[in-house]
């Protein structure tokens, strides 16, 4: 009993020394000691039945040992006193010195020392802190057991083993992990305990004749070689007095009142200003006191206010604790006030003052007054010569524009179509450019739709720049476009001047594009071939009127369905003409031109930079394809790759197979006489020469014939001309046909049909008639309407007869590839992060990653380091799995870190099976890992060895490095499944865990068990390394065969392996580096390996990637990530200023009138108010 009492000193905590706020009131009983020696004494303690709570419990009386200097506190026993060093009200601990359990041999079969401390603490107030003391075994070849009560029935055993060879063999200072020392955790609530011991000291007693045993406090014990040599070495060394032990006590006989609930007489919580807290070890409670309270709550009246103004004269570190800035400190009952003082105001936190208005403040305000009137005044006369400056502007960019001369050619040839505009007009039309008001953008300018003080709705194009030499022909060009007047062409109403770069108004199309009607996604509906035959003659004849039927032959230069633009009754009408005129251009104007047209521009354009009539035939004919097709014109085929529809069609149409690419939608028995026609008329459209092509005028009257004869078919099948459909439109004439006017196509499709076999294809993407694909040359993303499509081109794969063409080809190898690379790359760099692994290398297997040095075949991964860096992709699962190892042994991997030089695997979990008290069923226990010839150790930090099942010791043995044997292990005790909880710890209550060491290179797992009593309930024991925290106890793990595995660990039990460079080390500073150092990245580093010998790469600061790959390290650029995520602009501040990338950094400038803040990470004024106001109002001398 006397022992019970003693391990209830064995729990204190680690520092009880002196609270933490001092007061003045006293915490011992008035009259009695408030100290024995240096320890204080608070009460419930106390010296002597009169100073202590004994009527709540009788070891709170303590006796003071005046035999020591200075004298000692002691727990009250008679049979052993246990020394106190410290007490702590606040937290409810105790710290206590506990002697240590020990057993010595002098033979071996001879012991001659031996102590067994025990305690029952059913009748104290204490109990061993769980999670302040650890359990501990010193010695080699040792099984320590802890065995006692949880509560009042649930007995308890837990322990580990402790193993070594021989002295030389453990190192001082290392954890306590099976070499020399073991640890273990105790449950909560342990109301008794002692210690035994399972000795095979036969080849150790020799260096190792002491095994000693604690429960000690975490973090006291470090271990020593010197603690296992000699008799009683480790405790006169270290142990004299005992091992500290930390017990938490409480009032154990009641609990806290509910709320409303009258307090019971004896209830511990007596003074004013206090409150009970219940406790998590055990049944009970503790007092203490509000807050801004210090004291005793075990007092009457023990918790007195503390002065916090007092506190901060004290000490300068209350000063931080209750902050009173520049004011008066006053005290009140649990808080204080901060008061200013007259001339001062609170700053708005409640614990600082500022000045208040001071005389020199009131100057402040009153000269700040006069420079903000200044100020505005100067700002009113700056506004008012802007605005003439800026109507002066205006007009010479009306004169420049040619203003003038378009009002006096408007008067001279009566032209009363156009508008002249001013930008006030159109900024109100476009609500000052919103951005929910744009239809479009390209490399041209933007185009916005607007709203004119009519309420007429237009669209208004906004260029981006106009040659100066231009400008005079720009008049030209607007009048001569404000007279075209056909049904089927965007009307031009008028125009802007007044500005910089001149703006067009045209006509709106409420039905958007024929690209977005062909290709949209938010509804795809059927497109009769009635209505493409009408919108692809409308458009047609549009540009017949513009080559042909105006004062001056007018270029559309980008014939594309972006461009055909679809009425309320979807009647085609061409928009953005007139933008290339019949003239050469230089390299740099056609590059920017072939952004927006790629997929649709003449082969011959690319030779001469030159559009001309028949450029714009076959871009129309691009068109009719895309019609045909309802294919882009760069489209991605069933493969996922870009491909140019113009090449493919014709590449198709050769071999008599396009039938195949045609829109499903429109290919039937009576159609397909028109579609034949309407594909000829395609083909011949995109003739490799511009000679061999039909003008628009022959296209426009193919395509009415064309038409009326499919009307006429339509008519013939249905009896009925009057043709309707789902879209609306004008209602179109019948007309009947004869044999001519059948026999008229044929003819003009002769042409096409004879030079199917020079089609050239235009844009081709991947393979063709089972060729492999040649290097395909990236094509800079096109965009319309916010949509961004990377493309492909391989010009090389073109095929012709014409040296023009070859030419052209040259000129688009050239030009293509070194345009528009260069964004492509960007795209794909921001959206898949940089390559981890070898090029031309799967980066994946499933969902896993799979970095270099690591890789799928022998040809992907660092095979010259390590063969095991070669992994398998087991593709028989879905997602496919990676797997590491021999092909005997495969073990599953679940992420690899390149950082921190980890892989996570699903290992195996060893386990016995028992049908009957010596029968068992199934057994892995002989399984293990021999891990010195591959980069992988088990992680000692990330794992911890795990054992699962009642009376079961489970051993893990094996090697570190390659000569030193190891063995350890954790005893796991339950007596039936109701002792057990969920979610508890795995402290020995149906599972234990033990640490493990590092540089672990074999291991193997092991049983002893104790079966006889508990197989009907546990029939099957486990034992794994494990991830620390991914194991938690559930009763039902013990239950039923496999149950565990079955339910939690069917692919395995998650390990952490440390891995590295084994056949190496970091090169010394100004010494070679060997030819096989794996870190041959720029801007990389080497660290050495925390676990075993060997070496990591890591990339430097600022960069990221793959140190094992050549210039696998790339920049990070920290400006575009703050821009992608607020997060990282906390990661890289540039408070106020202008982030600016920089080679494993960036810079944080600062703009005109503002410098840095000092932390060159921020920007301030240049001046602040008081600088700035200082030199205007300097007196005069």
């Amino acid at each position: 009993m006397a022992h019970a009492q003693l391990l209830v000193f064995l729990v204190p905590m680690a520092f009880f020394l002196k609270l933490a706020t001092p007061v003045d009131g006293a915490m011992a009983m008035p009259g009695c000691p408030d100290k024995c020696g240096d320890v204080a004494i608070p009460y419930p303690f106390g010296i002597g039945e009169n100073c202590s709570a004994i009527n709540l419990n009788s070891y709170f009386n303590l006796m003071c040992n005046g035999t020591f200097h200075p004298p000692r506190p002691q727990i009250r026993e008679p049979e052993a006193h246990i020394e106190v060093t410290g007490i702590s009200l606040e937290r409810g601990e105790m710290r206590v010195l506990s002697p240590v359990n020990h057993i010595c041999f002098t033979s071996n079969t001879t012991s001659t020392k031996s102590s067994g401390v025990g305690y029952d603490l059913s009748k104290t107030p204490f109990l061993p802190s769980p999670s302040r003391n650890r359990f501990t075994v010193i010695g080699c070849n040792t099984l320590g057991l802890i065995t006692g009560y949880r509560g009042a029935s649930g007995q308890y055993v837990t322990g580990c083993y402790s193993y070594c060879e021989g002295i030389n063999s453990t190192s001082d200072g290392a954890p306590c992990a099976g070499m020399g020392c073991c640890e273990a955790s105790i449950p909560a609530n342990l109301t008794a305990f002692a210690v035994t011991f399972d000795l095979n000291h036969s080849k150790v007693w020799t260096f190792n004749p002491c095994f000693y045993s604690v429960v000690s406090e975490v973090g006291w014990y470090n271990f020593k070689k010197q603690d296992l040599v000699g008799h009683l070495g480790f405790i006169k060394d270290r142990a004299q007095n005992g091992v500290p032990i930390v017990a938490d006590w409480a009032i154990r006989n009641g609990s806290c009142p509910e709320k409303g609930e009258k307090e019971p007489s004896s209830y511990a919580c007596v003074s004013a200003n206090s409150y009970c807290t219940a406790v998590i070890n055990s049944p009970g409670y503790l007092c203490n006191c509000s807050e801004g309270y210090g004291g005793n709550p075990y007092l009457s009246d023990g918790c007195q206010d503390i002065d916090e103004c007092e506190m901060r004269k004290l000490d300068p570190k209350y000063e931080e604790l209750y902050p009173c800035r520049k004011g008066v400190c006053q005290n009140t009952p649990g808080s204080y006030l901060c008061k200013c003082k007259k001339g001062k105001k609170s700053d708005g936190t409640g614990y600082g003052c500022q000045p208040a208005d001071s005389p020199d403040y009131r100057m402040v305000v009153g000269l700040s007054v006069s420079a903000i009137v200044v100020t505005a005044m100067a700002c009113l006369l700056i506004m008012q010569l802007q605005r003439r400056m800026h109507k002066k502007e205006k007009n010479a960019y009306f004169k420049q524009n040619g203003g003038l001369r378009l009002y006096d050619e408007m008067r001279s040839r009566q032209v009363d179509t156009i508008r002249i505009l001013t930008e006030r007009e159109i900024k109100r039309a476009t609500e000052n450019y919103n951005e929910d008001r744009v239809l479009g953008s390209g490399g041209h300018g933007m185009v916005y739709r607007g709203t004119l003080d009519d309420n007429k709705e237009v669209a208004i194009k906004k260029s981006r720049v106009i040659n100066d030499d231009c400008r005079e022909e720009f008049v030209n060009e607007i009048i001569i476009l404000s007279q075209i007047n056909h049904r089927n062409i965007v009307r031009l109403l008028g125009c802007c001047l007044d500005v910089d770069v001149p703006m067009l108004v045209y006509e709106f199309a409420h039905n958007g594009t024929l690209s977005e009607f062909l290709h949209g996604t938010d509804h795809r509906s059927p497109i009769p071939l009635d209505l493409r035959l009408k919108i692809a003659t409308q458009a047609a004849e549009a540009l017949a009127y513009l080559h042909s039927s105006t004062s001056r032959t007018i270029l559309h230069g980008d014939v594309k369905s972006a461009n055909i633009l679809m009425d309320d009754q979807y009647n085609a009408k061409v928009a953005d003409f007139g933008a290339s005129t019949l003239k050469s251009m230089d390299e740099s104007e056609f590059i920017l031109f072939v952004q927006g047209t790629m997929g649709y521009l003449d082969p011959e354009s690319f030779t001469s930079h030159q559009l001309t009539e028949r450029s714009d035939v076959y871009s129309f004919g691009v068109v009719l394809l895309e019609l045909l097709t309802r294919k882009k014109a760069l489209y991605t085929n069933d493969f996922n790759k870009n491909e140019s529809l113009s090449y493919r069609f014709l590449s198709m149409f050769r071999q008599n197979k396009h039938q195949a690419m045609l829109d499903p939608e429109i290919v039937d028995g009576s159609n397909v006489v028109a579609i034949e026609k309407l594909t000829k008329v395609a083909v011949q459209c995109m003739s490799p020469r511009g000679d061999d092509r039909p003008t628009m005028k022959e296209v426009a009257e193919r395509l009415q014939m064309l038409r009326r004869l499919q009307m006429q078919a339509t008519c013939d099948g249905e009896n009925d001309c009057n043709i309707h459909d789902n879209f609306g439109g004008s209602p179109s004439v019948t007309l009947h046909f004869d044999e001519m006017t059948d026999s008229s196509i044929e003819t003009h499709g002769d042409r096409a049909a004879a030079v199917d076999g020079d089609v050239p294809p235009q844009h081709p993407a991947g393979e063709q008639d089972g060729a492999p694909a040649r290097r395909r040359a990236p094509v800079r993303p096109w965009s319309r309407g916010g949509a961004s499509v990377a493309t492909y081109a391989t010009p090389d794969q073109v095929t012709t007869k014409h040296p023009a063409m070859q030419e052209a080809l040259a000129l688009a190898m050239k030009f293509i590839p070194s345009i528009v690379f260069l964004a492509v790359a960007v795209q794909a760099a921001a959206s898949s992060g940089y390559s981890l692994s070898l090029p031309g290398c799967p980066d994946k297997c499933g969902n896993i990653s799979i970095p270099y040095p690591f890789g799928i075949g022998p040809s992907c991964a660092a095979t010259s380091i390590s063969r095991y860096f070669n992994l398998t992709c087991n593709e028989t699962f879905q997602p496919p799995r990676p797997m590491v190892g021999d092909s005997q042994a495969l073990v599953e991997i679940a992420d690899i870190s390149l950082e921190r030089g980890e892989m996570r695997v699903l290992s195996p979990v060893s386990y016995i099976c028992f049908t009957a008290n010596n029968t068992f069923t199934k057994s892995t226990e002989d399984g293990g890992y021999d891990l010195r010839a591959t980069p992988f150790l088990p992680s000692p930090s990330r794992n911890h060895f795990t054992v699962i099942g009642c009376n079961t010791l489970g051993l893990i043995g094996g090697y570190k490095g390659n000569v030193s044997h190891y063995l350890t292990g954790c005893y796991s005790y339950c007596e039936s499944i109701d002792s057990t909880s969920d979610g508890v710890p795995c402290a020995g209550l149906g599972c234990c865990e033990d640490a493990i060491p590092t540089d672990l290179t074999t291991f193997g797992v092991m049983f002893e068990m104790n079966q006889i009593k508990v197989w009907s309930f546990n029939p099957c024991f486990y034992a794994m390394v494990s991830d620390v925290g991914w194991y938690s106890f559930q009763q039902k793990d013990l239950v039923g065969h496999l149950g565990f595995i079955d339910d939690k660990a069917q692919r395995g039990a998650p390990v952490v392996a440390d891995w590295a460079i084994r056949n190496g080390s970091c090169p010394e500073e100004g010494k070679d580096i060997p030819g096989d150092y794996a870190c041959i990245s720029a801007n990389s580093y080497c660290m050495d390996a925390n676990n075993g010998p060997g070496y990591l790469c890591q990339c430097s600061k600022g960069y990221e990637g793959n140190p094992y790959l050549l210039n696998g390290c790339q920049d990070v650029d920290e400006c575009a990530l703050r821009k992608q995520d607020p997060k990282y602009e906390d990661m890289y501040p540039c408070r106020k200023g202008i982030c600016h990338n920089t080679p494993g950094g960036y810079l944080c400038k600062c703009k005109l009138g503002k410098r840095s803040d000092g932390t060159n990470y921020g920007c301030r004024p240049l001046h602040t108010t008081a600088e700035q106001v200082a030199p205007v109002f300097r007196p005069l001398r």
